[in-house]
């Protein structure tokens, strides 16, 4: 494990690389929806609420929305409920 990471850091300690790495970093946040700008209803916070409502087996559970945006998925939690209910 040291010998990979020492040639890691050897191979990626260029300017090149790390553009590359940059690069490959951004696009794959991209591809993961953060920065894509999606609101809540399509950015995949329902699916999330249906499968933890799903393995819960209905069951309450407290959920602690800690985005820094302004709150929208708070705001979507009452909808979501009375759709799966």
């Amino acid at each position: 494990m040291k010998l990979l990471k020492c040639m890691a850091i050897k191979l990626t300690s260029n300017e090149i690389a790390q553009r590359v790495l940059e690069k490959a970093v951004s696009s794959v946040q991209l591809l993961s929806g953060v920065g894509a700008g999606g609101g809540v209803r399509s950015s995949g916070e329902a699916a999330l609420f249906h499968r933890l409502k799903a393995a819960r087996g209905g069951n309450g559970f407290c959920i602690f929305d800690v985005g820094a945006n302004r709150g929208q998925l708070t705001f979507m939690w009452p909808i979501w409920i009375s759709m799966a209910a």
